[in-house]
């Protein structure tokens, strides 16, 4: 089956199972699968995918020349990027979203960080421009059941209506609920909090979170755990939301030219990926220990892996390997 739809049906389990797959489409343009991360109640796996499929009778652009470069067809809208949600354990994704309404043939549009809370409200942002020209994204609300039916929360442009939106950030990240109207998301390198009014979204940097490059809500959205993006920077942090208090949890011991490049928790323990550590030139799965800092590694990998988010409700992990979407199961047992 086509990356587009994740695999064919549920997966047998085991320590490393593939959910989607790298596949072309009818002109040549490879499938990659971006951004994944769990629903969070554990129900799914959300991500973002490209390129966008045909829709039923829809026709292919014409060839594309630059240059000197040799001809070749495109697919329609080959940049865009759409967001699905799969299964937890694997099979054909629960729904997609992808911009192909009318008005958007010579655009390229772009839909990611989508996150849904339990009561299956959808956030996800979206950017539509021009070929060439910056990409500011909107924050959109919506349901899973009907993604484009929408409110626009926040925008880099007054909206046609004359409402003003405007809220000053030129993109969203790593969104995740923290309430029925609230959540948190990087924004502008910091961890931003967000509350959802009856007309806008409010904002609120965390202090103390400034270079952020991934976090994890822990103890039950009162504090979140993060690592900064600083390639000689290996220590995993805790702040908390209320006033910004910032500990060290642990600090992996990566030798030189390591790198730390994820992490997922819940409960009292986190997944942190890093690469370095261990045996040189691989990428490992560390086990940290919230209250006492500990940690240990708990899987090694041959090649390279991109993410890694623990499940808010088992031990298993959903990594971003190349372009594809894998399942690592049993990560803590």
């Amino acid at each position: 089956m086509r990356g587009y739809e994740g695999s064919a049906g549920p997966l047998t389990p085991g320590l490393e199972e593939r959910l989607t797959y790298a596949d072309t489409n009818e002109d040549g343009e490879p499938f990659r699968a971006l951004q994944p991360t769990w629903a969070v109640d554990g129900s799914g796996i959300l991500y973002s995918f490209s390129p966008r499929p045909y829709l039923p009778g829809e026709k292919k652009l014409a060839q594309r020349c630059i240059l000197s470069h040799p001809c070749r067809a495109v697919a329609a809208d080959p940049k865009d990027r759409c967001l699905a949600m799969l299964p937890p354990s694997g099979g054909s994704a629960y729904w997609n979203v992808c911009e192909s309404r009318s008005g958007h043939s010579t655009t390229t549009d772009i839909i990611q960080a989508g996150a849904i809370n339990r009561t299956g409200q959808l956030l996800y942002t979206e950017s539509s421009a021009q070929a060439l020209a910056s990409l500011p994204y909107d924050l959109w609300l919506a349901t899973q059941g009907d993604p484009l039916n929408r409110r626009r929360l926040c925008s880099q442009v007054t909206e046609p209506s004359g409402v003003e939106t405007i809220c000053g950030v030129f993109d969203f990240t790593d969104i995740q609920w923290t309430g029925t109207n609230t959540f948190v998301a990087v924004t502008k390198s910091s961890i931003t909090q967000g509350t959802i009014t009856t007309d806008f979204v409010t904002l609120a940097a965390v202090p103390g979170t400034s270079g952020v490059a991934q976090y994890s809500l822990v103890d039950g959205a009162r504090a979140a755990v993060f690592i900064v993006a600083n390639r000689a920077d290996h220590a995993v942090r805790r702040v908390k939301m209320a006033d910004g208090t910032v500990t060290v949890v642990g600090t992996l011991p990566l030798g030189p030219g390591g790198e730390i490049l994820d992490v997922g928790c819940h409960s009292d323990v986190c997944v942190v990926l890093a690469s370095g550590g261990g045996t040189p030139g691989t990428w490992n799965l560390w086990k940290m220990d919230l209250a006492t800092g500990h940690s240990a590694i708990v899987r090694t990998f041959d090649h390279p892996i991109a993410t890694a988010k623990l499940s808010p409700v088992s031990g298993d992990v959903v990594a971003l390997e190349g372009a594809n979407i894998y399942l690592l199961t049993g990560v803590i047992p």
